[in-house]
């Protein structure tokens, strides 16, 4: 039965693997899909922060925020247009 597993869980699996089971970071790496540099940055975080620095920081730029009401920042109509053909604004 083929299991899928999240980024976290994967993680979790490879560097229990090196440091309770006494795996080979070069076999789990391997078995993991993932290079043996990888594995090693995967245990040096998990030896640094623990378990919390694991989730995946966001990358890339920022989603574009949409306003639901009209910006109060700009007036409605700091000039308004003439209204009849050929008039002027009153400056």
């Amino acid at each position: 039965m083929l299991v899928e597993m999240g980024l976290v869980e994967q993680r979790y699996k490879a560097v229990t693997e090196v440091l309770v089971d006494g795996a080979t970071v070069s076999g789990v790496a391997q078995r993991a899909g993932v290079s043996r540099q990888t594995l090693h940055a995967w245990l040096r975080r998990y030896a640094s922060s623990g378990w919390p620095a694991w989730r995946t920081a966001r990358r890339g730029r920022p989603a574009v925020r949409i306003r639901s009401q009209p910006s109060s920042r700009w007036p409605s109509s700091p000039c308004a247009a003439p209204t009849q053909p050929g008039a002027r604004g009153a400056f």
